[in-house]
């Protein structure tokens, strides 16, 4: 409990003065006329009129005193806050006479709140660039003479979609034999991206980037010598077969998980060299090593294997979580089997810069 301040008190003194007088002259007014109505000279000598006059000053003093203090109380704004620990406290806030009155605030939304207005003499904010404006403040701009940044240049295009443009820097660069580039020029030729669709132009690439070690070509090509083809018999394809296995087998030994579906495919469909029928086990177990791996072409294929109980026993639950993983990773094929099947697919992860292409239907 606080002290109250002296002029407070002062006030509260002076009430209570103004309320005595009133009560004494009160009585003394009451004392002075007990008499019959008559003022004779023994009351004077009594002072009964004395104090009857007194009696009035009294109650008029206290009443002038008292009103005073009610009309001074009745002037102070009071504020009812409710403190952290406690019960509800009145509190006597006095107006300062010398305080400017309080102007209404304009209202102020949030993102103005977050974000002060600039001085008059900051820079103006500038646009998005464009991807050419991006492109050209490359610190390997397109006028360099290193291969690899006419490649890079060129991958950038593609992810703008811009095939055309993409497809010139591949060939500036694999121009300068450039492996990485030798085989994304094939395969602008392979599907026609930003250039006449020409497969025979397209293998002379492929061909030529694989016979320089690059594994996504060695991996493309034999994709391509070992597909299903109804239109050309088995007993004509053994040199392709030959030819792919070879080369998936050392895109394998270099790292290129996609080459471990391409050779899974090729046991599976029973187009390894030597073999006379279909090893279901040996090409479910590539598909399972290169899904376990994070790559999304054999996650799709263990996940049909699996659907399907070719080369391992049937199983609907795992065979939905790797079919959902290809999904999330961007596979058509397996978000459409999630959609048929009322699987509910993941969030798709963002399209990372082309490479080379295994299949259009993974």
């Amino acid at each position: 409990m606080g002290f109250m301040e002296p002029q407070e008190a002062a006030e509260l003194i002076a009430a209570l003065a103004g309320m005595a007088c009133i009560g004494f002259g009160i009585f003394a007014l009451f004392e002075g006329l007990k008499t019959d109505g008559a003022i004779e000279f023994a009351d004077l000598e009594k002072g009964r009129c004395g104090m009857a006059g007194a009696g009035v000053l009294l109650l008029l003093f206290g009443t002038i005193i008292t009103t005073a203090f009610l009309l001074r109380g009745n002037d102070k704004p009071r504020v009812t806050t409710t403190p952290p620990h406690g019960p509800s406290t009145t509190i006597v806030v006095r107006p300062n006479p010398a305080s400017p009155p309080v102007e209404k605030l304009p209202k102020v939304t949030k993102s103005e709140a977050a974000a002060p207005t600039p001085p008059p003499d900051a820079p103006k904010a500038q646009p998005p660039e464009t991807p050419d404006e991006r492109f050209q403040q490359s610190p390997k701009a397109a006028d360099s003479e290193d291969p690899k940044a006419w490649y890079e240049l060129g991958l950038k295009y593609a992810l703008a979609r811009d095939m055309e443009k993409s497809s010139e820097y591949f060939r500036l660069a694999a121009d300068k034999n450039y492996a990485p580039a030798i085989h994304a020029l094939g395969e602008c030729y392979m599907e026609g991206k930003g250039v006449p669709r020409d497969e025979a132009k397209g293998l002379k690439f492929l061909r030529e980037a694989a016979a320089a070690k690059d594994s996504g070509a060695m991996n493309r090509l034999g994709a391509y010598l070992a597909r299903v083809d109804s239109a050309r018999p088995l007993s004509t394809r053994k040199e392709d077969f030959q030819e792919a296995f070879k080369l998936l087998s050392d895109s394998c030994a270099m790292g290129d998980l996609d080459s471990l579906g391409d050779l899974g495919a090729m046991y599976i469909n029973g187009f390894v060299p030597g073999s006379r029928e279909p090893d279901f086990k040996k090409g479910a177990a590539l598909f399972a090593d290169g899904a376990r791996k994070g790559n999304m072409y054999c996650m799709l294929c263990y996940g049909r294997c699996l659907d399907a109980g070719i080369g391992v026993k049937r199983n609907q639950i795992e065979a939905e979580y790797w079919l959902r993983k290809a999904a999330g990773l961007g596979s058509r094929s397996a978000a459409e089997w999630c959609r048929v099947h009322h699987v509910n697919l993941p969030s798709i992860s963002p399209a990372s810069l082309p490479g080379p292409s295994i299949s259009s239907d993974q």
